[in-house]
């Protein structure tokens, strides 16, 4: 069941990553993959998360163009993700697993979204929150909820130093776990995540920082949303 586990995990970040690049370029999301650079269609096996990109060793085997490697790098931390999942709530009662489902879901496509276009859609946060109404016992939780998601979107506005740190789209992230989550668990998020990207810029990202290119904040938020879970 673990391994079943880690296998639906990443091949939900293998479609994640193929949605995430059509949907903004208005491509045809039911046509067959094919290689960003020699347009040619993808055979099957070339097609399999994570197995394919090690026998291809990274490259189209075509034109012998590098394959990103943000790809497999996000379809084995999907499947960890999945398999820990598994692990902590499949067992657990119904509403509990389809509320770790749902935000596994969300993220992971946010991530890549993100990635590739330093935007995302505000209307994919929506199920999250209208998930969040219906688990919501009392009023006063409601009430303290709303307190702090609109705590949290007023700091996060001013530290944002308008957009130079913070997109809006992590804003409205953040806003939306703040809402669903207490803030303990949101700081724990914002130390994790923060501290991933900031050993990323030091170590990984000097050329892009230097010609001052946005960094993708969200896969970040994930990594950090996961972490403090586990």
């Amino acid at each position: 069941m673990l391994f079943l586990g880690f296998i639906c995990g990443a091949c939900w970040a293998s479609f994640c990553g193929c949605l995430a690049y059509r949907l903004p370029l208005h491509l045809n999301l039911g046509g067959r993959s094919c290689c960003d650079h020699c347009a040619r269609q993808l055979r099957w096996f070339e097609l399999i998360p994570i197995l394919s990109y090690l026998l291809l060793r990274g490259h189209c085997r075509a034109c012998q163009t590098k394959i990103n490697p943000a790809l497999i790098i996000g379809e084995c931390l999907s499947g960890l993700f999945a398999l820990k999942l598994t692990q902590i709530f499949l067992w657990q009662p119904l509403p509990l697993f389809i509320h770790s489902l749902l935000w596994f879901g969300c993220l992971i496509f946010l991530s890549y979204l993100d990635y590739y276009t330093q935007f995302i859609y505000p209307a994919l946060l929506l199920p999250l929150i209208i998930h969040r109404f219906t688990i919501i016992t009392t009023t006063q939780i409601l009430i303290s909820q709303l307190l702090l998601a609109g705590c949290c979107f007023m700091a996060l506005i001013i530290i944002s130093q308008n957009g130079r740190l913070l997109g809006f789209g992590d804003i409205e992230l953040l806003t939306v776990i703040a809402f669903c989550f207490d803030l303990n668990y949101l700081l724990h998020i914002l130390l994790f995540g923060s501290g991933i990207a900031l050993i990323f810029i030091l170590f990984h990202h000097n050329k892009a920082t230097k010609k001052h290119l946005p960094i993708p904040f969200v896969p970040f938020i994930t990594l950090g949303f996961y972490l403090a879970q586990f």
